[in-house]
């Protein structure tokens, strides 16, 4: 161990400054009966017309969170949503400009929160549609596999679906997030007893109307947000297999 240490302290300290660093935000939403997830079309940096998660490089004296806000405001006007850092990704080979270390957040936010319409180099695509794919650039598939292991377990053990949601939102919409964010249908009737006894959901007494559809009216409900810490864990349990 000394002999190595002696060796570290030999070397000149620009040799530990030569990599970089940047952000990347994985957004999840949910619209049309649809889970999508944010890209962005990195043709700055890549050859050919290819897409990744929204992100930067950071200068040496910049801080990854306060970044994070200032990127999120330049392309959706707000920062006000669910977000939390998903980890950091460091292969020496991930980025072709060379030694590029990042730090993937992940967000949840509804649809009725974002701008309506985009910068031109950014697009909402159907989730299991890109992980099916396979074909984001850098290590981005990485990240997008490390993204669903973090948000099934949200869905599990905390109430992160109601992140996805309007204020008022029908079951259907739980249920559409569930199936799709674990790729397996669900036992409907079983679900809606179990998300119903959990006491989380507050009936708003309105109805969901569908113009032009001869189908009977959904109920709304909304979030009780003020107990889900204490009630979600004991009294819904999923089993997906």
């Amino acid at each position: 161990m000394q002999e190595h240490s002696a060796i570290i302290t030999e070397k000149n300290d620009d040799q530990y400054f030569r990599g970089v660093y940047s952000i990347d935000i994985v957004l999840l939403t949910f619209k049309n009966n649809e889970l999508r997830i944010l890209l962005q079309n990195k043709i700055d940096h890549l050859e050919g017309n290819q897409w990744g998660f929204p992100g930067k490089l950071m200068l040496p004296f910049e801080d990854a969170d306060v970044e994070l806000e200032y990127m999120l405001i330049d392309i959706l006007g707000t920062t006000d949503f669910y977000k939390k850092q998903l980890g950091a990704f460091s292969d020496v080979s991930r980025h072709p400009l060379g030694r590029v270390v990042t730090l993937a957040y992940y967000g949840l936010i509804p649809f009725d929160r974002l701008p309506v319409k985009l910068p031109p180099n950014l697009r909402w695509s159907n989730v299991n549609t890109v992980n099916t794919a396979g074909t984001l650039c850098f290590d981005h598939n990485l990240i997008l596999r490390k993204l669903f292991k973090r948000f099934r377990k949200g869905l599990l053990r905390h109430p992160r679906v109601f992140e996805l949601l309007p204020e008022e939102f029908i079951l259907l919409d739980i249920i559409h997030i569930y199936e799709q964010g674990f790729g397996q249908k669900l036992d409907v009737p079983n679900f809606r007893r179990q998300i119903l006894k959990s006491e989380l959901l507050i009936p708003v007494d309105k109805y969901q109307n569908k113009k032009g559809k001869q189908v009977r009216p959904a109920k709304l409900y909304t979030f009780k947000k003020e107990d889900y810490k204490n009630i979600f864990k004991e009294r819904i349990g999923f089993n997906f297999k």
